[in-house]
C-alpha cells in the first residue's frame, strides 16, 4: 500500500524522464544556457574525452562556445532510460558549421554527431554526466571504442 505524498518507483522514473526532456529542450534547442544552473548541483562533474568540466559556469562557456560555432543545431532525444539515480538518453545533433576551418570542419558544412549521455541525479539536480559521442571513423581506418564507467 502507498502512502501519500510519497512517489513510487514509476513515477520517480518518470520525474528523472521529465528532467531529461527539460535539459534537452532548454538547452540544447531553445540555447537556454542560464537553465544550466537550475539543473545542476553545486558539486557538478563533467566527463568527457579525458577533461571534466567542475560547474556550470564552464558547462555553459561550452555550450556558448557549441552554439557560436553550429547555426540551427537540431538535438533529437532517441532514447530515455533511468533506473535509480541513473538516467541515460541517446541523442543525435545536426547543423551547419559556422566556426573557423580547422580539424577538418569547413565552414557551411553540414555536420551530425551521435551518442549518449549519462546523467547520476542527486536530489533532483545533475550531480555527475559522463558524454559519449560517436565519431565517425576517417576513411579506410577500424572505430574501436572502449568505454569505462567510474564514480568519484
Amino acid at each position: 500500500m502507498e502512502s501519500e505524498g510519497h512517489a513510487t518507483e514509476s513515477e520517480g522514473h518518470d520525474d528523472q524522464r521529465l528532467k531529461v526532456q527539460q535539459y534537452v529542450e532548454d538547452i540544447h534547442k531553445e540555447q537556454n544556457l542560464q537553465r544550466v544552473a537550475d539543473l545542476l548541483a553545486p558539486d557538478f562533474v563533467e566527463h568527457a574525452g579525458g577533461s571534466q568540466q567542475r560547474n556550470a559556469e564552464q558547462l555553459i562557456g561550452k555550450l556558448a562556445s557549441l552554439y557560436k560555432n553550429v547555426s540551427s543545431p537540431r538535438t533529437v532525444v532517441e532514447e530515455i532510460i533511468t533506473q535509480g539515480d541513473t538516467v541515460v538518453y541517446r541523442w543525435s545533433l545536426s547543423g551547419m558549421y559556422d566556426g573557423p576551418n580547422r580539424l577538418g570542419r569547413v565552414k557551411g558544412q553540414t555536420e551530425s554527431h551521435s551518442g549518449a549521455t549519462v546523467l547520476h541525479i542527486v536530489d533532483g539536480k545533475v550531480r555527475e554526466m559522463w558524454n559519449y559521442v560517436l565519431v565517425p571513423p576517417a576513411k579506410g581506418s577500424r572505430l574501436s571504442i572502449d568505454i569505462r564507467f567510474t564514480r568519484d
